[in-house]
């Protein structure tokens, strides 16, 4: 049985961006339980930043889009993220980006 293990990430880690994201998308190696799967936006204190629910991406089902509900400051902001795939392994992780 197969582990859903992150294949890449929009933004991408230690990423350094000029405008904030207007989403976070976080693709996977194996399709996800939706419900179960999610990604927090996290900023350099550690305080959750608002976003939007997670969805499958219909054209690309292992991967897992948030919408970012509020525009990013400038600074590094942490992603942690859970993802429960289809066969029921669950694995975890986080990666940081930069705003400039």
């Amino acid at each position: 049985m197969a582990h859903a293990h992150l294949k890449t990430a929009v933004p991408a880690d230690k990423a350094e961006l000029t405008e904030s994201p207007k989403q976070l998308a976080l693709s996977f190696t194996e399709s996800l339980e939706p419900s179960f799967s999610k990604a927090e936006l996290k900023n350099a204190d550690g305080h959750i930043i608002p976003a939007g629910k997670p969805a499958l991406d219909p054209k690309d089902k292992p991967t897992l889009i948030v919408p970012v509900s509020t525009t990013l400051d400038k600074g590094q902001y942490e992603v942690d993220w859970t993802a429960l795939s289809v066969d029921g392994h669950k694995t975890q992780g986080k990666y940081t980006f930069t705003v400039k």
